[in-house]
């Protein structure tokens, strides 16, 4: 029988691991998308891909500045709460 100990062990040690991973390619994707802006171009063709590159416009609330123009009980009624879990990775040494 495997003990509960020794699976949580193999979960943290793995997920550790792939959150490294996964940040290593994080980086080199954050990089190459700078190049890819600074080069200017619309569209890369790839023999696997295409790249298209393009300018998205979106409206934003300004929530802080909305804010100031609402009484207490407004703010309460639109506001709301959400719950969400996190991991997070800490080295036991």
């Amino acid at each position: 029988m495997t003990d509960i100990n020794t699976i949580a062990d193999q979960y943290a040690d793995q997920y550790a691991a792939l959150k490294a991973e996964a940040d290593v390619i994080a980086k080199q994707l954050s990089t190459l998308r700078d190049l890819i802006l600074a080069d200017g171009a619309e569209l890369y063709r790839g023999s696997k891909a295409w790249l298209v590159v393009s300018l998205v416009d979106s409206t934003v609330l300004d929530s802080k500045l909305a804010r100031a123009f609402l009484t207490p009980e407004q703010i309460q009624f639109a506001s709301k709460t959400t719950s969400t879990t996190r991991i997070t990775i800490k080295a036991p040494f």
